[in-house]
Parts: structure tokens; C-alpha cells; sequence
């Protein structure tokens, strides 16, 4: 059986394993590293990161701020829907280890 032809695709990102050993952070950053963390990710027809959210309760203002900062220099193959690329939220979760 063939695949639906208006199923679309999801966005994918285009390199998970990208390495962020020049990020910096604060010391309070660094204490939030907990384990995964999960983020909603909306991506453009572009596969460009247009906003993130983190979706973790009582995460530290810092910590947010330095998430989105890491989200938005990656890359995604965009969501496609009808054959045309689409604009796309994407919920990832994230292991987040410190350096």
C-alpha cells in the first residue's frame, strides 16, 4: 500500500548531532541542567526556528533565554503538505548536559 498523497511530512532537524562546545553559560544556566527538557519549536516554510518555547514549569528566566538562543541557529528540512513547504511546530525533547 502506497503512502497517502496529502499525508505531508513533518519538519525534521537536518543535523541532531551539532556540536555547541563554544556555548557559553552562567553558573545559574549551568544548575538548571537537569535532564530533558522539552521545547516547542515553530519552523518557517524556510525550515528556519521562527520562535521556541520552553515547556517546562518554573524554568529559570536565564536558562529560557539561553535555550532559544541555542534553538535558533539550528536548521530543519521544512513540513511539507500538499507537495508545498509549510510552516510547522514541533515539539523536541532535548537532553541538555553541561560542558
Amino acid at each position: 500500500m502506497g503512502a497517502l498523497p496529502d499525508a505531508g511530512r513533518e519538519a525534521k532537524p537536518k543535523n541532531l548531532s551539532k556540536d555547541f562546545s563554544d556555548l557559553t553559560y552562567t553558573a545559574s544556566v549551568k544548575s538548571s541542567f537537569n535532564g530533558p527538557v522539552k521545547v516547542a519549536v515553530l519552523i518557517n516554510e524556510k525550515g528556519q526556528v521562527e520562535k521556541v518555547d520552553v515547556l517546562e514549569p518554573g524554568a529559570l528566566p536565564e536558562f529560557v533565554e539561553w535555550v532559544r538562543q541555542v534553538m535558533a541557529e539550528w536548521e530543519f528540512e521544512p513540513a511539507y503538505m500538499e507537495g508545498k513547504p509549510v510552516v510547522y511546530e514541533l515539539i523536541l525533547t532535548l537532553e541538555i548536559k553541561p560542558l
